[in-house]
Formats: structure tokens, sequence, C-alpha cells
């Protein structure tokens, strides 16, 4: 079997699928039942200065990393962005380059010419980001917000959806920190180094805000956004939200790349729907669980989606 014709059938597959969830969400809509359900939780026990905390930290191990690995080159930024914003200045390599607005990591995978090289990029794309990006944005300002939502909306009797104004904030604020603009391509060296920071920095930036919150607040894993009990639950959840969400935000993604300026990547826009699919799973469910599985399912998706499109290109006859 072809290369071309394994990928036609993959795609069959993904366009089935989402047709298939679709159909089950609006019959289940139709008939009543929600798409996913609402549970009783508890309000988040962290305040504004622990927020402050974990996002300092944030801050901190992006900086200690990137002075360890990049000899003392600036690192700033949020989750892709770091690696965008370290990887910047890089020299260019063979003359001049044309500008390009393509994603750090896709323009790593055109010289990815090992198995470590994949390994890493597979690592903290798929599994470091997802965790990190889904505890700060989801669990940590989202819940936080959305506790002083309430209270607000018993002061002043609010007719609007619980959370929504929330779930609007957080989703704003994720889209624009994948925000990126043309730039010049980035040295291969220099950018694996910052991939490595990213990784080093999601994980790290995990561990001790979970231990600063249980050490502070002694919260449970329930509270912290997972459930064994629930795991199941979550993990049809993701699957479902998948493959209804994974083409229709590919088309997105592409159609927006023929429309938009060429200076700036699409990004944001996609991105900001789909934090608004995290956030509604999440203020549903009260955990992060199917957040963080949904996010490692389109992360994963789309890391293959590039590689074959750039195993395709080549590999086509010259």
């Amino acid at each position: 079997m072809s290369d071309t014709l394994q990928i036609g059938l993959v795609e069959l597959l993904m366009i089935g699928g989402s047709c298939a969830a679709w159909w089950w969400l609006i019959g289940g809509w139709r008939r009543g039942r929600p798409a996913v359900k609402i549970e009783l939780t508890r309000e988040p026990p962290w305040d504004v200065a622990d927020v402050l905390f974990v996002l300092a930290i944030y801050v901190v191990t992006n900086i200690v990393a990137a002075h360890w690995l990049l000899d003392g080159s600036e690192s700033e930024g949020f989750g892709a962005t770091s690696v965008e914003v370290v990887a910047s200045e890089s020299e260019e390599q063979g003359g001049a380059t044309k500008p390009t607005s393509e994603h750090p990591v896709i323009q790593l995978l055109y010289h990815a010419d090992n198995a470590k090289i994949l390994l890493l990029a597979f690592f903290v794309v798929a599994i470091a980001a997802p965790l990190w990006e889904e505890f700060l944005f989801r669990l940590i300002l989202l819940g936080w917000l959305a506790k002083l939502e309430r209270r607000l909306r018993r002061r002043v009797r609010a007719r609007w959806p619980y959370g929504l104004g929330a779930l609007l904030v957080t989703s704003v604020l994720f889209a624009m920190m994948h925000f990126r603009a043309d730039g010049k391509p980035m040295d291969v060296g220099k950018l694996v180094a910052a991939l490595q920071v990213t990784g080093i920095a999601n994980c790290a930036s995990l561990a001790i805000s979970v231990v600063f919150l249980r050490a502070r607040h002694q919260v449970s894993c329930a509270q912290l956004g997972f459930s064994s009990m629930r795991f199941g639950y979550d993990l049809r959840v993701a699957a479902v939200g998948f493959f209804a969400i994974a083409i229709p935000l590919l088309f997105l993604q592409y159609s927006l790349k023929l429309l938009l300026p060429s200076g700036f990547a699409p990004d944001p826009i996609p991105l900001f729907v789909l934090a608004i699919v995290f956030g509604y799973l999440y203020l549903r469910t009260g955990r992060i669980t199917s957040c963080v599985l949904l996010h490692i399912a389109l992360n994963t998706f789309s890391l293959l989606s590039a590689l074959a499109f750039i195993y395709m290109q080549n590999n086509l006859p010259k």
C-alpha cells in the first residue's frame, strides 16, 4: 500500500469519525441529553496570591532553565512562545533567508534527522505542554476567575451563563500567548535547546505548583482536577471531543492561513475556539482530565499531520 493511500485512508477515517461524533452530539442535544454532564464540585481554594505564585514560578523556571541550557540567553513568555522568543535572535544559516511565521516546532521537524529530536518534540508538545497549560489556564486561572465571577453574580443577580466571563478571559489569554508574526528562520541547535527549556519549565513549574498548593491548602487530587473514579468517563468525553473538533479545527487553520496576511500565523483564532472547548469541559466537570487528554490527542494529531505533510513534500517527484 502506497504512502499516499495510507494517508488518504487516515483522512477518511478522521472525517468519518468527525461525522459520527457530530451525529451523536446533535442527536443527544435534540433528545435533551447534555454533551457533558454537570457535576457538583467545590470551589477551588486558591486566591490571587496563589495565582501570582504559580505564574512567578513559571517565569523563574524559564529563566533558570534558559541560563542553564542557553548560556544565559533571555527566555521570556509563556508556553510555546518561550521557544520563539529565546530562539528569535538565532543566526541565519547560508545567507539571506525568507521570514516565516511557521511554528518553531514545525521548523524543527523539517530538520529532524534523528529519533531524539522527534522524541523531544513529542514529549514537549504532546505531553508537557498539555499538562502545564491545562493546569495553568483551566484549573488555576479559570477556576479562580469563575469563583470570583460566581460571587459577583450573587451580588448583582446576573443572568449571564455561569463562568462565561472567566471562560472568555482565559480563552483570549490562551490564544494570545500563541501569537506569532514573521521572523527569521531559527537556528536548529538553539531551537532544540529552547524546546528543552520549555519542557523543563513546564514540568518543574507543574511539580512545584502542585507541591505548593497541597502544602498550603491540603488540596486533594480531585481538587487538582483529577479523579480515578471518573477517568473512564473523562476518556470517553475526550475521545468524542477529539473526533468532533480535530477536522473542523484543521480546516479552520488552513482556511485562515489562506485568508490572513502572510506575516501573521492564524493560530490564535483556532486556539481561542479550542480554549472555549477546554474551558467548557472544566466548568461542567470540575476536572481537567478530559481537557488534558483532549489536548494531548490534538497536539499529537497536529504533530503527525505535520510530519506526514513534510514527508510527502520531501518525496514528491522533482
